[in-house]
C-alpha cells in the first residue's frame, strides 16, 4: 500500500510538508502570482490612472461627447484588470491551497 501511495502521489498520505511535486507546483504558482500582479500594476500605472486624470477636466465642464470618450477609453483596461485579479485570485492563490 505503501508503495502505491508513492508512485501515484509521489509521497506517503500524511506526509508533513507534502511532497516535492506540490511545493515545485505551488513555486510555480507563487511565480506566475508575482507576474500577475506586476502586469496589473503597470495596467494601473500606465493606461488607467493618466486616463482618470485626464478626464477629470471634461467632466468639469460637462462635455458629453468628452465623457463619453474617456469612459470608452477605460473600458478595455479595466477588463484586463478584472480579468487578472480574477485569475491571480481563483487559478493563482485557490488552486494551491487544494494541491497535496
Amino acid at each position: 500500500m505503501v508503495c502505491q501511495q508513492l508512485a501515484v502521489c509521489g509521497g506517503v498520505k500524511g506526509e508533513a510538508g507534502g511532497s516535492e511535486a506540490g511545493r515545485a507546483a505551488r513555486r510555480r504558482y507563487g511565480v506566475r502570482l508575482v507576474v500577475v500582479a506586476g502586469v496589473a500594476l503597470m495596467i494601473t500605472e500606465q493606461y488607467l490612472q493618466p486616463t482618470i486624470a485626464n478626464s477629470l477636466h471634461p467632466l468639469r465642464q460637462l462635455n458629453w461627447p468628452r465623457m463619453f470618450e474617456r469612459v470608452l477609453k477605460l473600458s478595455l483596461p479595466t477588463l484586463y484588470g478584472w480579468l487578472l485579479i480574477f485569475y491571480a485570485l481563483f487559478h493563482l492563490w485557490c488552486a494551491p491551497a487544494a494541491l497535496p
